[in-house]
């Protein structure tokens, strides 16, 4: 979170809540949602981060779709 913060200006909240629906690869963009002052921006995407992000959001997924296999959230929703 850390380098993400630091690589595109995010602040600590803006970083803990985001999603990967505001993550554009292809863009190297993050949308903020909700920032300060209620309101949405967007920011660079750091190449650095772009493989890490790749990485980790393979990792959630497939917790996820383990996680609804064995019942532990209905349609995926709760993760």
């Amino acid at each position: 979170m850390a380098s993400l913060m630091y690589g595109s200006g995010l602040r600590l909240m803006e970083s803990a809540e985001l999603r990967i629906k505001d993550v554009n690869f292809d863009r190297g963009e993050l949308t903020i949602r909700d920032g300060k002052g209620g309101k949405d921006r967007v920011t660079m995407l750091p190449v650095a981060m772009k493989g890490r992000l790749v990485d980790h959001f393979t990792r959630v997924k497939a917790l996820q779709r383990r996680a609804i296999r064995f019942g532990a959230c209905r349609h995926g929703t709760h993760l």
